[in-house]
């Protein structure tokens, strides 16, 4: 195996590893938004708090343009 073969295999394995996250990211943000809807945890913007918003921004926008 060549040295490019070898860093090709690395790159798709961490493409893979990124898609993976995100979709965990994502999946753990949609969650949690909508529990802050439901009403159930209280009453506020989940959409203005730091964590959602940094996680909106990991993900590509403001409400995961993916």
């Amino acid at each position: 195996m060549t040295r490019s073969e070898a860093n090709d295999i690395r790159i798709t394995a961490l493409e893979a590893e990124n898609e993976r996250l995100k979709a965990a990211l994502r999946g753990i943000t949609e969650h949690y938004i909508q529990l802050v809807n439901s009403g159930d945890a209280g009453s506020w913007d989940g959409e203005k708090e730091p964590e959602v918003i940094a996680a909106r921004q990991a993900l590509g926008g403001p409400h995961d343009a993916d």
